[in-house]
């Protein structure tokens, strides 16, 4: 007797619902495959120009770098709202594009779009350095005209974006502290921070006594302005006096000691820390090795390295910095080596770095200008010159010398457009790289070997 199997009803999920739960968290993604993906299904469901669906889309893009692809989605709407125009202004500065997030923001104004309160502190974002001023000063207005002064993020966002503008900003930023009728943390930690930033500790700290209520980032900006100005003594007071100290304080205090040099202190605060990240163990590494300390600086790399942490770009940097200031080679082959080691990808700031470490000892018997040689690869010479014609590196010795005649000798067999001139200098654009002298402007790649 055959005994029949009951049968599961099937469970039917449309391509829609799948769809939608995709966009949910799209604006997220960080995968350019995926979202590119995605961007096709959106095609074929004709959601395209969903203003709903597209702002999503932007953002992705955004935080794939894929600023085109991100303004094609918005050409796309017809009658973008104020939130599509935020998001692409948000993405624009996001991927330092501070002019074209300004040409978006006039743009919307000639479509009769009014800005809201979250336009002006996705556009002040932009706003940095001496130069900018007049643009905040504009943005103020415009905030003034319209009314959005009862949102306390957006006088929070011009005092930060004041700040950022060098003296004059930040006289600015505290005229604009002193009026407002509402003040949070927020307020209070960035016109603080905007006074270290220009050295005025004191006044800084005569804000920070009169505040009603601090929070971590209060204590540390303090502490940092007290490390920058090279006060010690009022900065280990303070710390002293922290009611918690997170990783951000320890590390302060460890940097401020290496800079005036009492590395016996910041031994004993790095020992001393509960938690240690990557920055604070290239902050005692880089300080031993300013000051020459090799066995010291060689020890602590090697207790990094064995505690499993991955250096980063700026730790690289940092390290190599500090060895080629003080001359510590041997530190420097040893950062060297474990980048070949652990095939760590460099970028051009660390390759510069490497560079100007291998060319920091006169002396052409020492053993680094042979192993400084395997630094350069000529095959990817030419895909560096097109991507990063600016990319040039201030080197004087023998070891330049010689690269950047491989580097023209490569130019000639591969016979680029720009070409070598006859006096054996290579034009790019209005660059210039000329091989004659010990001192040279040259090109720096990093072997993939």
């Amino acid at each position: 007797m055959l005994i029949s199997a009951p049968i599961r009803t099937p469970t039917w999920v449309s391509r829609r619902r799948l769809l939608e739960e995709k966009l949910s968290d799209l604006h997220k993604w960080t995968n350019l495959k995926h979202v590119k993906q995605v961007h096709a299904q959106i095609y074929k469901a004709n959601l395209f120009q969903d203003l709903y669906v597209a702002p999503k889309l932007i953002s992705a893009f955004s935080l794939c770098h894929q600023m085109v692809l991100a303004v094609n989605v918005f050409n796309q709407i017809q009658e973008p709202n104020v939130h599509l125009y935020n998001t692409l202004i948000r993405a624009q500065v996001h991927n330092s594009q501070p002019s074209q997030a300004f040409a978006t923001f006039f743009q919307m104004l000639s479509d009769g779009v009014s800005p809201d309160n979250f336009t002006y502190p996705f556009l002040v974002k932009a706003c940095s350095g001496e130069s900018w001023f007049p643009v905040v000063q504009m943005v103020h207005a415009h905030v003034e005209k319209f009314g959005f002064f009862s949102d306390i993020f957006v006088p929070n966002s011009l005092i930060d974006s004041y700040s950022k503008c060098g003296f004059v900003g930040v006289n600015a930023a505290r005229k604009l502290f002193m009026v407002m009728g509402e003040r949070d943390i927020v307020s209070w930690n960035s016109m603080i921070g905007g006074l270290v930033k220009v050295g005025e500790v004191g006044e800084a700290r005569k804000l920070f006594d009169e505040m009603p209520e601090r929070d971590a980032v209060s204590w540390n900006t303090i502490l940092d302005g007290y490390a920058k100005a090279e006060e010690m003594k009022m900065a280990f007071e303070l710390f002293e006096k922290m009611p918690e100290r997170n990783v951000v304080s320890w590390s302060t205090m460890v940097l401020g000691y290496c800079k005036v040099g009492d590395m016996d202190m910041a031994r004993m605060l790095f020992d001393k820390m509960p938690v240690k990240n990557l920055v604070t163990w290239t902050i005692i590494i880089s300080g031993y090795a300013k000051k020459g300390l090799t066995k010291e600086a060689i020890g602590l790399y090697d207790r990094m390295e064995k505690a499993g942490l991955k250096s980063d770009d700026g730790a690289v940097i940092s390290i190599l910095a500090a060895c080629a200031e003080s001359g510590l080679l041997g530190l420097g082959e040893k950062v060297h080596a474990s980048i070949n080691r652990t095939k760590f990808k460099c970028s051009t700031l660390v390759s510069n770095a490497l560079v100007d470490m291998f060319n920091s000892s006169n002396n052409e018997e020492t053993p680094n200008t042979p192993k400084a040689d395997a630094l350069f690869i000529p095959k990817e010479t030419l895909r560096a010159l097109d991507i990063h014609p600016r990319v040039l590196v201030k080197s004087v010795g023998r070891l330049c010398w010689r690269v950047a005649k491989e580097c023209v000798r490569i130019l000639k067999v591969n016979q680029k457009p720009n070409g070598v001139n006859e006096d054996h200098s290579v034009q790019k654009g209005d660059s210039y790289m000329t091989l004659s002298g010990l001192e040279t402007e040259l090109i720096y790649v990093k072997s993939s070997d």
